[in-house]
């Protein structure tokens, strides 16, 4: 073996350790940075006791993160469309603006920048801009149509007015999906609303959805988790600890940013041990007994989860955490069912959905569902 492919395989190693190390917790996640989320982990006060007028702002490290990342043009970073650009800069924005309207010179006395104005009026050039350029009609964001709305009309609160060639077809948009959700839904059912409660601010009633929590987390969500503690009438602990983890062992590692979702323990457990099994890695190479350690706790969540799962345990279940799971044991030698996957997930339609009640058809989870059900040792 050349002392490249050796390197490889320690590597591999490597990574299957770590992530049997981390299986039994629920901090196991390596997903980027989210300035929309630090944006609004850092928009949390944190009640006084005394109940005077004093703000407490909880995550200070989370405002400095964004702050440290606003780029020359006044934006934020658009990772992958200027949807991420747009949903980022305003979010970013507005915690700016709520920092300046609680502290107001305060700002300069805790060290912070204090060119905090300025930094509004860039990002607001910047979102001028970037508004003039979005294709509303094309944008796959996922539940854009609910968040930029919701922000357009938090940030017209704070007296900031973006018009644009797109609002009409959006706020259309945004009917459209609006009519489909009633809040006592959102009070009752877990659904996937849970990952984006911000959108929600002003129509949802914070203090009845506190029992969709898991673990302090809104299906682990640091935004929705944010909103949730901002707008509850009494401070969580468990929440607040939930948000301290996310910021210390997520992706940032106490900088303050955190990512859009935290922790994935299921989604890094299957697809870093299918892929390397897909590559070629014998088992003996990934070390056996971090194998099994992998295996057994997929088992043993399955069986917990009446055989269905999502990215982390106890969240929504959904087609591609699930099928991915099914088809890593299966990879691995294990024997469980398929049962209650495609009992769950199939449509009236013949095809799988990702989560229930989804009107867009995912082409990726019906592969992964193909994929399981075509590993099943027991298949004729």
């Amino acid at each position: 073996m050349d002392p490249t492919s050796e390197n490889l395989y320690l590597r591999a190693r490597v990574l299957v350790e770590r992530i049997a190390n981390g299986c039994k917790n629920h901090n196991l996640g390596s997903a980027t940075v989210s300035i929309y989320d630090t944006a609004w982990v850092s928009m949390i006060i944190r009640p006084t006791v005394g109940g005077d007028d004093e703000v407490r702002w909880l995550f200070l490290e989370s405002f400095s993160f964004i702050l440290d990342s606003q780029l020359p043009d006044g934006g934020w970073e658009s990772y992958f469309s200027i949807d991420d650009g747009i949903l980022n800069t305003m979010a970013a924005m507005l915690a700016i603006i709520r920092r300046i309207n609680a502290l107001g010179g305060l700002d300069a006395r805790q060290g912070l920048l204090p060119n905090l104005r300025s930094r509004i009026s860039k990002a607001k050039t910047y979102l001028e801009k970037a508004f003039q350029k979005w294709d509303v009609e094309s944008s796959m964001h996922v539940l854009f149509e609910i968040l930029v709305p919701a922000l357009l009309t938090m940030l017209e609160n704070e007296s900031i007015y973006l018009n644009f060639p797109g609002r009409k077809l959006l706020m259309e948009l945004n009917a459209v999906k609006l009519s489909g959700i009633n809040p006592e839904m959102l009070y009752e059912t877990p659904t996937t609303f849970l990952h984006s409660l911000e959108a929600f601010i002003g129509t949802l009633d914070f203090d009845r959805v506190g029992h969709h929590k898991r673990f302090g987390r809104m299906m682990a969500s640091p935004a929705s988790t944010a909103a949730y503690l901002i707008h509850s009438s009494t401070w969580d602990e468990e929440a607040e600890g939930y948000v301290r983890r996310v910021i210390f062992e997520g992706k940032g590692k106490g900088v303050g940013g955190v990512p859009s979702v935290f922790p994935t323990t299921i989604f890094e457990m299957t697809w870093v041990l299918s892929t390397l099994i897909h590559a070629g890695f014998p088992i003996k190479s990934l070390g056996e007994e971090n194998v099994d350690k992998i295996a057994c706790c997929l088992q043993e969540h399955l069986q917990m989860q009446q055989g269905l799962l999502g990215f982390c345990p106890s969240v929504l279940a959904d087609a591609g955490d699930t099928a991915k799971a099914i088809l890593t044991l299966y990879l691995l030698g294990r024997t469980t069912s398929l049962d209650a996957m495609i009992e769950h997930f199939r449509s009236k339609q013949g095809h799988f959905q990702t989560y229930l009640g989804e009107r867009d058809v995912s082409f990726s989870a019906n592969c992964n569902i193909l994929k399981a059900i075509l590993g099943d040792p027991g298949l004729p």
